[in-house]
């Protein structure tokens, strides 16, 4: 079922496919080869699912696929390949990420560009008559209008006239499915085959330009690095909830400036039964907690870390272990949007606000609060007098919160304020970031630090701070609507 493609060689795969390795569902009528180019620019092998032929080619085929691919695994579909991932995301298959590229579940259409039901009406014809011509044609309309001259003919299969009974699903138009896990979509400007646009199951679409439909041949360094990009953000996100999960049985007894902004937060917001509030990095229910004790609605929560939904769950919260870039609720289904300290973690917090965007109901509005550059400046600025690099995350300024905001079309209201935290010592305030799950860095010093390097941070923070151990968080309140 699998071949195993490295810049080298293609190979069969028998057996289990290794955890967390790339998946790849072939495009219609192509071989594995097509992917060589790829595996060597992204650095790791690929396994690669090959539409069958006609004897092989059925619902026992899907099925049996489905049951191969790895629960840790990232999945890329290329064309066809679209709809069979959403086929098995939709009978209960779950991967890691998705990439959908050039890709739709809907290829047939009369607008705009893909494919015209007449124009696949004579292409189905040609493949039945199969030969040479078939194969010619074929390559045409996947390189028409590529400014990259890669002929495709030699990764096709030699009998496509075998492989007509899965064209056949080509043709039947579906909805899509709804993936909750990080998706990319990923089109070439030119391709003829399908419309570059999204097809409405992410807000991640990447726009190649130049590149027609055969993008893992044509342009395989440019989809590598958009692929690259989203298996190091999963792995982020994977940190993270590893970092707050860690977090979570200590939280409240530890978490003092978070309870005092989500209070702050809350104090001149009203909100009234009946409505549906989203508590968006719901954490352990603390902000659930003061919305319920207020005004007696019972708030929804989502948050990355299984852990923490679990401590959610405790205190009789519905929960949901899922990412803010891919909230798990219907479009137009929510009323109230809350989120304390919690976006701030987002690898795209611009992604975030345009899902918000997705969920509310046209009359909804959103209460949040974050952390803007500044934030645990003074432990950066002993960091930087140490020579120990970058420990401490950045945040982004109150105009990019802005920016964000309203790129997704929100009318915005912002304030904001700094909070202080001070320790007796300098271990207490780095076990301060730890119990809280503040302590995962994106794109810092991943080298752990010795016990010298850590008195010489401590010793240079004492120094900014007139021989006390403190720092400041930078929170911005924001109102949408």
């Amino acid at each position: 079922m699998f071949k195993k493609v490295s810049s080298s060689s293609v190979c069969d795969w028998t057996g289990a496919l290794p955890e967390s390795c790339i998946v790849v569902l072939n495009g219609w009528g192509f071989t594995a080869d097509v992917w060589q180019a790829f595996s060597g620019y992204i650095g790791r092998e690929v396994f690669v699912a090959s539409v069958p032929d006609n004897q092989v080619f059925s619902d026992v085929w899907l099925t049996q696929l489905g049951e191969s691919i790895p629960k840790s695994a990232h999945l890329i579909a290329w064309s066809i390949g679209v709809k069979f991932a959403s086929a098995l995301w939709m009978q209960g298959v779950r991967w890691q990420t998705t990439s959908l590229v050039s890709g739709t579940t809907k290829f047939i259409r009369e607008d705009g560009l893909g494919l015209r039901a007449l124009d696949f009406k004579k292409f189905a014809r040609r493949v039945d008559r199969g030969g040479e011509s078939a194969r010619q044609y074929f390559a045409a309309l996947v390189a028409h209008g590529c400014e990259r001259k890669v002929q495709p003919v030699e990764y096709l299969q030699s009998d496509l006239e075998n492989y007509s009974k899965a064209l056949e699903v080509l043709a039947e138009n579906e909805e899509p499915a709804r993936f909750s896990n990080p998706v990319v979509e990923v089109v070439g400007d030119r391709d003829v085959m399908v419309a570059c646009e999204s097809s409405g199951v992410s807000t991640a679409l990447r726009v190649i330009r130049g590149a027609a439909h055969q993008l893992p041949l044509a342009f395989a360094r440019e989809l590598s690095d958009i692929i690259k990009a989203q298996i190091s953000q999963e792995d982020y996100r994977q940190r993270i909830a590893e970092s707050f999960g860690r977090a979570a049985a200590r939280y409240d007894q530890v978490a003092e400036l978070q309870q005092r902004v989500a209070k702050k937060l809350i104090t001149s917001h009203a909100f009234s039964g009946g409505e549906l509030v989203l508590d968006v990095g719901c954490g352990t229910g603390y902000l659930s907690q003061l919305i319920l004790e207020k005004s007696g609605v019972k708030p929804v929560g989502v948050d990355i870390s299984a852990q923490m939904i679990d401590r959610y769950s405790q205190r009789g919260f519905t929960g949901y272990v899922a990412d803010a870039e891919s909230l798990p609720f219907a479009d137009g289904s929510v009323d109230v949007i809350v989120s304390s300290l919690a976006i701030q973690w987002c690898a795209f917090p611009e992604r975030v606000f345009k899902e918000f965007r997705r969920v509310l109901k046209p009359s909804g509005r959103v209460v949040l609060a974050t952390l803007a550059d500044g934030t645990l400046c003074e432990l950066q600025r002993a960091a930087d007098q140490s020579q120990l690099g970058r420990r401490i995350n950045r945040f982004p300024p109150i105009e990019d919160w802005c920016r964000f905001a309203e790129s997704a079309e929100f009318a915005v209201e912002m304030a904001s304020y700094n909070e202080g935290v001070s320790a007796k010592t300098f271990t207490q305030l780095l076990r301060h970031l730890r119990d809280i799950g503040a302590n995962c860095v994106i794109g810092g010093d991943r080298a752990a630090l010795n016990r010298g390097e850590i008195d010489r941070w401590g010793q240079a923070l004492a120094t900014l701070c007139k021989g006390g151990f403190n720092t400041t968080y930078h929170v911005v309140e924001i109102e949408l609507t």
